[in-house]
């Protein structure tokens, strides 16, 4: 008798999850436009906006530090390695945006 009392609820309560399933079901098909459009947007951003302005301000660091570590008071086998650093940094930071504007453009 106590199964059968547990199967009516468990019938009971099906009915309605079937019912809030299709409904969450329909709007997410709506909500996924919605969605992709954000993830494009923020990839825009991210990859767009975020890209450019950071390495832009990061080869002016490197263009500074060059500059600072070439002047003859500064010299020593230290700042040959933080130049090279420096040097390298800047040419990938380069190779970055050329490349974003190659995939993106």
């Amino acid at each position: 008798m106590a199964s059968s009392s547990l199967s009516s609820v468990e019938v009971a309560e099906a009915t309605p999850l079937n019912e809030s399933t299709t409904s969450i079901s329909i709007e997410s098909d709506v909500n996924a436009e919605d969605m992709a459009a954000n993830k494009h947007m923020f990839e825009f951003i991210t990859e767009g906006v975020l890209l450019i302005v950071i390495s832009i301000l990061g080869f002016i660091g490197n263009s500074m530090s060059i500059y600072v570590l070439l002047r003859p008071t500064v010299r020593g086998s230290f700042s040959n390695i933080l130049m090279g650093l420096a040097a390298f940094d800047a040419m990938f930071l380069i190779c970055a945006i050329g490349n974003h504007f190659y995939i993106f453009i």
